[in-house]
């Protein structure tokens, strides 16, 4: 039961982390579109994310797309890198390969291994709850027959 619960509240808490409004994009970044392109870039979303600025927003500088471009490069390097896969991978978060091709081998190497390590560690996870359950149920077996 704690398992359908603590899994039903983390599927509404990223329900809610993808539901993002035009009400809370903002046209106009404080530090520039360059720098708003490095955090969609580090945060290894697709750099796409521009379009939907694009099509809210009517008052985009000509130079906008080409500073957030060149800033969502410098950001998805920054993500794209074999410590970040596992990493990724290590929090139980899908492999999106949003990475470019030539960076695409080292985090998805990285992924792998993380992955790797995320399974063992809920192995050992599964097999310590069943341990402890096995003592309950003996501790309860020998409270009704003792």
């Amino acid at each position: 039961m704690k398992k359908v619960l603590v899994l039903s509240v983390m599927s509404m808490g990223l329900f809610g982390c993808n539901a993002t409004t035009t009400a809370e994009l903002n046209c106009n970044p404080a530090d520039g579109w360059a720098a708003l392109g490095q955090s969609v870039g580090q945060e290894g979303k697709s750099v796409r994310d521009f379009d939907r600025f694009k099509n809210s927003c009517n008052n985009l500088s000509g130079s906008a797309k080409s500073e957030f471009i060149t800033g969502y490069t410098v950001g998805i390097k920054n993500f794209c890198n074999y410590e970040n896969g596992v990493k990724i991978a290590s929090e139980g978060l899908p492999n999106n390969n949003i990475c470019p091709l030539e960076m695409r081998n080292m985090f998805n190497k990285g992924y792998a291994n993380g992955l790797a390590v995320r399974e063992e560690n809920l192995r050992k996870l599964r097999r310590t709850q069943q341990a402890r359950d096995e003592i309950q149920t003996a501790s309860e077996y020998k409270k009704v027959g003792g």
